[in-house]
Formats: C-alpha cells, structure tokens, sequence
C-alpha cells in the first residue's frame, strides 16, 4: 500500500503538515500570542501552514510582540 501511495503524495508536503501539527500544538498548551495570531488567521480562512509561515516571519521580525501586533505584521506578509 505503501508502494501504490508513494508517488500521489508530496513527501515535502506531509512533513510540513506534520511539522505545523506538531508547533500548533506545542503553542496551544502555552497560549502564547503566537498560536492566538495562527487561530485567528485560520478563523479568517487561511489555511494553516499558509498562517504559521505569516507568524513566523512576523515573529522574527518583532521581538516579544502581542498577539494584536503579530496578527497586524502577519497579514501585511500575507498581502
């Protein structure tokens, strides 16, 4: 089964979802403004690796940022 599915995924593609499952929720337990900006941003309709990438960037960009400020930064990254 494993040899049939191997060429209809996209490997890249599975670890990133994973990766993204894994930091959601890691950020979730810890409430941090971080996990509220990737909520708030999937409650808007993106998608959740499309959001995560957003955050981080914002993130790295503004150091110890609320959630309103990261949200802010995120979206101009997304426009």
């Amino acid at each position: 089964m494993i040899l049939e599915l191997k060429d209809k995924m996209d490997l890249r593609d599975a670890f990133e979802r994973k990766a993204v499952h894994t930091e959601e929720a890691a950020a979730r337990a810890e409430g941090s403004p971080q996990a509220e900006a990737v909520l708030a941003l999937t409650a808007l309709g993106y998608g959740n690796t499309e959001a995560l990438r957003a955050v981080r960037k914002a993130a790295s960009a503004i150091q110890d940022a609320d959630t309103e400020s990261l949200l802010k930064a995120a979206l101009k990254e997304l426009f």
